[in-house]
């Protein structure tokens, strides 16, 4: 992109020839984006003319109101009597002159010129930038910054950077009447045009009638400005359209009004196959996906990108309507990559531009326009559709500034330099007496650059200047973690390992093909809003329904699998959030069956090294579907339920597979977070202990844990009870045999015979209290 230094100081309170240029592309290098080079242009008035012509025949005749003399020069198809025209001087007379004559890389003609007078055109050189820079900007490093893809948003920049202040928008907008609407403005005795948004890709929409337009040739100096930035003149009212976008970044475009059909203009998505002839001649044809402008008829215009050959102005136009809207940037760069055509106006709307910014274009074509045209009337209001966007409000402290820089920094700077790049700041001191900056971000910033605090500190630190901030390594303090959760999972999966248990990792959906399978259905589930697919769209409320697949999808080569799983599940909270629970998750399956003491066994020497106290009860409340009813517990840790373990029902795994299994889930997050009691050393008693079994018959209702703790507290001296062996008979209706073993020993002496067997009656008294007997 290419940049006029000239042009940028109309925006300016200075004066370009007192500017170090070389000092300048330096400092904006630095702050605010890169500048690949800069040249320097002199327009040599003694090398040009400007000339009437008299004649357009073979040769075009020509009067030179400075030389006093005839010219004959080539003769061009465009070019009338009467008109003014800028011939340059050759070695061997006079030719037109043209877009090579000003650095453009474009070659056409000048058009005809505009001048109010001879005398005017006779001193045409006071009206021209005789002496400017061009800056040639790398766009990629403004692909972020809307605001300055035009010669405002530059010397905003520029002027923060010299210290120079930005003219008032007063002076380049005209005081034209708004009136808004919210998506459509129907036509009446005040405005004899219809506007409409029919598009989510349209953001915002503005058109303004102008009637009796004079139809006047280009100015000089905005041709000549144009050719500098490599923009093509046409003709008086397209590069006016083209002056507005290079000088403010915001295109428009000016509609012969005369040529709209059913004086509407509707922004719409295409219809598939419709046919649109641009400017130029090329006929494309449009897609779904395509935005258009179109009039009662069809679409007239290619939205941000080009428009339509039927309804442009020309030099014949005599009522406008100007259309100036902020599109969608991902809609206009789609349709611009899809029919190949790229242009200003497209580079311009895929960087997300400012939605309020389409009136001040229009109004700052009036201006233009009134400036050339003294004679011309605004007699409508702007009609402007969409939401207008609030400026944002951002509020931060200046330690925070100073801290994220690193470096002290005086208030002053920062609302000065913040106040030169368009934001209002308003200054406050909170209860600590802390500096609180209130800045409000203008549109033109928010729309994409400007949306947290880190980027006002950004604006600061840039402005300030990087090179001024000492690099310096960041400093890490190293201090000791918490590694028990981290050791803990570790010594889970080699306990689990260890009893020939293989840890799976499931997807954190549930299979809805695999639920439909084994008929079953979750409640309460987590459902996504987007999900990637329609058989992964609710989380999972169990680990044990994958566990169950993982069998199914194994077990016809294996008789005997065991797996386990860490994972999360999922509950909904309310209607926007959910609960997320870490889960334990395990099932042991043989196709010959499975023993629930042995499995619970494993689990038992999995709590005991854990050093977690966990009691096996009875369930109270509903079991999910996949357990058996009669061989399930629920476990218990002081009260509180921290998992569930049994065998899986018959009904359930012949779902799933031919065999019997065994499963447990266990509270993730409780044996992460549970801290155990230190675990003190015991001097070993220097006295033998000893060791009896009893074998007793015992009604079912009565647990193991339950005669554990019978036969412990029968005598202080016994300090260990576990079952040594279990046993039942289909003809044993309400009982089952169960043999304990009990160590008991004495720290002070060795244990006579008679003290062994007053501990052995004691024993087999509290036993026959809770209902069982001694076989």
């Amino acid at each position: 992109m290419k940049i006029s230094l000239a042009w940028l100081f109309d925006h300016l309170q200075g004066d370009l020839h007192k500017v170090d240029v070389q000092f300048l592309v330096d400092q904006f290098n630095l702050k605010v984006a890169e500048i690949e080079s800069f040249e320097k242009i002199i327009i040599k008035t003694s090398q040009f003319t400007v000339a009437k012509l008299l004649q357009n025949d073979i040769d075009c005749e020509l009067f030179s109101l400075e030389l006093k003399q005839n010219i004959q020069v080539c003769s061009r198809s465009d070019a009338k009597v009467g008109d003014y025209y800028l011939l340059k001087k050759l070695d061997l007379g006079w030719a037109w002159a043209g877009g090579k004559d000003f650095n453009s890389a474009k070659d056409n003609l000048l058009p005809a010129l505009y001048f109010e007078s001879d005398d005017a055109a006779t001193n045409w050189s006071e009206q021209v930038d005789l002496q400017d820079y061009i800056l040639e900007v790398d766009n990629k490093s403004l692909t972020h910054r809307p605001d300055m893809w035009g010669h405002r948003g530059f010397a905003r920049e520029i002027g923060a950077l010299l210290g120079l202040g930005l003219k008032p928008e007063q002076d380049f907008f005209a005081q034209v009447p708004v009136e808004y609407a919210k998506h459509s403005f129907a036509r009446n005795a005040q405005n004899p045009f219809s506007l409409a948004i029919n598009t989510s890709g349209c953001k915002s929409l503005a058109g303004l009638y102008l009637s009796n337009v004079s139809g006047l040739p280009v100015e000089l100096n905005m041709a000549i400005r144009l050719f500098k930035v490599d923009m093509r003149s046409i003709s008086q009212l397209v590069d006016l359209t083209n002056y507005v976008m290079l000088d403010i970044g915001q295109p428009m475009h000016v509609f012969d009004a005369d040529l709209i059909a059913k004086n509407e203009l509707l922004a719409r998505q295409a219809h598939s196959h419709e046919k649109l002839v641009l400017l130029g001649g090329e006929q494309i044809e449009l897609t779904h996906n395509d935005l258009v402008i179109a009039d009662g008829n069809g679409p007239v215009s290619l939205a941000g990108i080009k428009g339509g050959a039927s309804t442009g102005a020309s030099n014949s136009t005599k009522n406008l309507l100007l259309e100036s809207a902020v599109f969608d940037a991902t809609v206009i760069r789609r349709s611009s990559a899809h029919h190949k055509i790229r242009t200003e106006s497209s580079a311009r709307y895929e960087k997300t531009l400012d939605p309020n910014q389409n009136i001040l274009a229009i109004r700052r074509f009036v201006k233009l326009q009134s400036q050339i045209d003294t004679s011309l009337q605004v007699n409508y209001p702007i009609i402007a559709l969409g939401e207008q966007i609030e400026p944002k409000q951002i509020e931060l402290n200046h330690e925070f500034i100073q801290t994220r820089l690193g470096v002290k920094i005086a208030t002053d700077f920062v609302v000065d330099i913040l106040t030169k790049l368009g934001f209002q700041v308003v200054v406050k001191h909170d209860l600590v007496e802390q500096i609180i900056y209130q800045i409000t971000v203008p549109t033109w910033r928010a729309s994409k650059d400007i949306n947290i605090a880190m980027d006002i500190v950004e604006e600061v630190a840039r402005m300030w200047g990087y090179d001024k901030i000492t690099p310096v390594l960041p400093s890490k303090i190293t201090q000791p973690g918490n590694l028990d959760k981290v050791f803990r999972i570790r010594q889970i999966r080699q306990l689990l390992a260890s009893i020939g248990m293989h840890e799976v990792e499931n997807y954190p959906f549930y299979d809805e093909t695999f639920l439909q399978a084994i008929k079953w259905q979750p409640q309460n589930a987590v459902e996504v809003r987007n999900p990637v697919s329609e058989n992964w769209r609710r989380l999972v409320t169990s680990l044990l329904p994958h566990l169950c697949k993982n069998l199914q999808q194994e077990s016809h080569d294996y008789s005997m699998l065991r797996y386990f799983e860490w994972g999360r599940i999922w509950y909904p909270k309310d209607a926007v959030s959910a609960f997320e629970v870490r889960t334990l998750a395990g099932v042991f399956f043989e196709r010959s069956g499975v023993d629930f003491y042995v499995m619970k066994n494993h689990l038992v020497n999995l709590f005991n090294i854990l050093h977690i106290d966990v009691v096996w009860q009875k369930p109270a409340a509903h079991l999910p579907i996949w357990y058996h009813p009669y061989q399930t517990a629920v476990l218990m840790h002081f009260g509180k339920q921290i998992g569930t373990a049994g065998k899986l029902s018959l009904g359930w795994m012949s779902n799933i597979c031919e065999g019997e299994a065994f499963a447990f889930e266990l509270d993730g997050d409780f044996i992460l977070n549970q801290s155990p009691d230190a675990v003190e050393y015991k001097t070993i008693s220097r006295y033998q202990p000893v060791c009896l079994d009893i074998s007793l018959f015992v009604p079912l209702a009565v647990t193991v844990e339950q005669l554990q703790i019978i036969i412990k507290q029968a005598d202080a001296l016994i300090y260990h009870v576990e079952l040594v062996d279990s046993f039942k008979k289909d003809d044993w209706l309400d009982k089952k045999a169960l043999t304990f073993r009990y160590f008991f020993v004495d720290h002070e002496k060795t244990l006579s015979g008679t003290q062994i067997a007053v501990v052995q009656q004691q024993v087999e008294a509290a036993i026959l209290k809770s209902g069982a007997s001694v076989r």
